[in-house]
């Protein structure tokens, strides 16, 4: 993902631009693993912030932690 910005800015980013169609982000098949909690939280607060900027539905995707 590179160094050049936010590692989770990034990650929402990438789940956005290769899980969209049709106006709906589907992560229902998605597993997520990170750290801490609060990373997963922050993933979650940054994609529900950019889909709603996009106009776009979210069904979240599975999160846990290590």
């Amino acid at each position: 993902m590179g160094w050049d910005g936010p590692f989770l800015n990034k990650a929402v980013d990438y789940l956005i631009n290769n899980f969209t169609a049709d106006d709906l982000l589907d992560l229902r098949k998605v597993l997520l693993v990170f750290p801490g909690a609060r990373a997963g939280r922050r993933l979650i607060e940054i994609l529900v912030q950019k889909t709603d900027e996009q106009h776009i539905t979210v069904i979240p995707p599975l999160c846990n932690t290590v």
